[in-house]
């Protein structure tokens, strides 16, 4: 069974089973984690709820890779020409879990809790890879946070360095940077700067 398929399973069982489900019946994988990351981004544009539920789930499987990992780790020397910031661990994973998980808290109107997982998402970013593009991606959720909570001046510092990681970082996503012109705009207009609101609305296009 595939990680997909896996999902629709899940999504027949009751939000308690489906917890009982991810610790006792099914191994963690990287595969089965991001598809539960994914599920949780796409139920956070129509099923809050839904998206919490999700988000909790791949919280639980990433930070049993990373128990796994550790365990591994521990046992096996890195390879010859390992550089870890080109490689994605379970902690890059686990931020990536709960940061989804923080903007589930966020669409379902509870702040404070989206506060404290995407601080928690944050922390594992200094443990990952180092990667600047996963911060970048932590960064753009959060600025939607720091909007709802009308604090648009950190909103924009962190969607400027958003922009500013897509624009020089190789590998960097010519969509995301489009997408980040667009919520940056979204931003500084709410902030009361309309005429630089629609001249990042233009560089989007």
């Amino acid at each position: 069974m595939n990680a997909r398929e896996t999902l629709a399973a899940l999504a027949t069982l009751s939000p308690r089973r489906l917890m009982e489900a991810i610790r006792e019946d099914l191994p963690p994988s990287q595969e089965l984690c991001r598809a539960l990351i994914e599920e949780t981004r796409e139920a956070s544009f129509d099923d809050a709820a839904a998206a919490v539920r999700w988000g909790r789930l791949a919280v639980e499987t990433a930070e049993r890779l990373q128990a796994r990992e550790a365990e591994t780790s521990s046992l096996t020397p890195p390879p010859v020409g390992y550089d870890p910031r080109r490689i994605l661990t379970a902690t890059d994973l686990a931020a990536r879990a709960w940061t989804v998980l923080a903007n589930a808290h966020r669409v379902s109107a509870d702040l404070a809790s989206a506060e404290a997982a995407f601080a928690r998402a944050q922390s594992l970013l200094t443990e990952g890879c180092g990667c600047p593009l996963e911060e970048a991606a932590w960064l753009y959720e959060r600025a939607s946070l720091r909007a709802d909570q009308r604090r648009f001046g950190e909103a924009e510092a962190d969607l400027q360095r958003v922009v500013s990681v897509y624009k020089r970082v190789e590998g960097g996503d010519p969509h995301m940077l489009g997408m980040a012109y667009v919520k940056l705009g979204f931003v500084i207009g709410n902030g009361g700067r309309l005429a630089a609101s629609a001249r990042l609305h233009q560089e989007a296009l």
